[in-house]
């Protein structure tokens, strides 16, 4: 049983656009990123798979010289006692599928489409523990400005699939089955040490590494979900956001919506941030009747398959890919107390 929740520090932006029936209404305007990710990946994105391979790993160094807001000692020990039942809670998670849907909002290149609602889309996710994932968008939806209306857009499908040996992703512009190759320290542990590790189920202790963190729950949702605010440390995990929300079932600890403001981008007078959101839905936690299956895959008809080396630094080691900072795991930081 949780400590009694007091009163959340901060306030709340609306999760998903105002014209869905999703009650997960907060004081004003917003995952899962990721248990699992990116799972959920976020969901969200698939950045667990380009950037935790592909990209080289910058400079791990302090984001902030200090925590951007501060907790006093029982919202702190209430952040403590979730983050533990969570990772637990993750850790009897064997199997998960789920659907889910992912809105673009962006005041800027969207505002006159409702709710400056720039994309929808709608995908999949699969995963089987510890380190087998499958994230995919079968259908998108985007604003055309010219048309005042919603048209399909197929060059915006994505696939990427992980079998614990490569990561493959389905580039359809270029019609590519990229490969790239796990590095052999990464196995069995990608998913979980990747760019959002909150979306797929980390340790406590890491994730107090690695974010600032705080429990944002509306006072309309206390006993129903947990509402988690995460802020990077550390410019390496800084460069996938600058702020999440990750809302999770109380009595499941399952991720049913996440928040991802992008970098580098501020928000707009009078209209808000931009930001991408997911909303997940019919989740089958550990069902023996579910079929998974990360064989590798084929190429489609007409299409190449592309291994992808890890890029090489000076001296022909290969640059390590991104997971949790070195300096995180260095320093041990504490969470943020007051």
């Amino acid at each position: 049983m949780l400590t009694s929740r007091p009163a959340a520090v901060g306030t709340s932006a609306r999760i998903v656009p105002a014209s869905l029936t999703l009650d997960l209404r907060p004081i004003a305007m917003p995952l899962y990123c990721r248990l699992i990710v990116a799972l959920l990946a976020v969901v969200i994105t698939p950045t667990w798979t380009s950037t935790a391979v592909a990209q080289p790993r910058p400079a791990a160094k302090n984001l902030l010289p200090a925590a951007p807001f501060n907790l006093n000692a029982a919202q702190q020990q209430l952040l403590d006692q979730v983050l533990l039942r969570w990772e637990k809670q993750s850790g009897k998670v064997s199997t998960y599928l789920c659907d889910f849907r992912r809105w673009e909002i962006d005041p800027t290149f969207a505002k006159k489409a409702p709710n400056n609602t720039l994309s929808e889309s709608e995908g999949a996710i699969r995963y089987k523990a510890p380190d087998r994932g499958e994230y995919e968008i079968e259908k998108v939806m985007r604003w055309d400005q010219a048309k005042a209306a919603y048209v399909a857009d197929e060059s915006a499908l994505e696939r990427w699939m992980c079998d614990g040996v490569n990561i493959y992703e389905w580039d359809r512009k270029n019609k590519q089955l990229k490969v790239r190759p796990l590095p052999d320290d990464l196995k069995g542990k990608a998913i979980a040490d990747g760019p959002l590790p909150f979306v797929f189920g980390a340790k406590a202790a890491q994730l107090k590494r690695r974010y600032w963190m705080r429990d944002v729950t509306p006072r309309e949702q206390v006993g129903k979900q947990i509402w988690l605010e995460a802020r990077p440390k550390f410019q390496q995990d800084a460069t996938n956001f600058q702020r999440a929300t990750v809302v999770l079932d109380e009595k499941t600890f399952l991720p049913v919506a996440l928040q991802l403001f992008p970098p580098g981008i501020a928000p707009v007078a009078g209209k808000g941030q931009a930001y991408t959101a997911y909303q997940f839905m019919n989740p089958s936690v550990n069902n023996p009747l579910d079929k998974l299956s990360f064989l590798p895959p084929i190429a489609p008809p007409f299409w190449k398959k592309v291994v992808v080396q890890p890029p090489v630094a000076q001296g022909g080691r290969p640059v390590p890919p991104a997971g949790e900072p070195a300096e995180a795991k260095r320093r041990g930081l504490p969470a943020p107390r007051k």
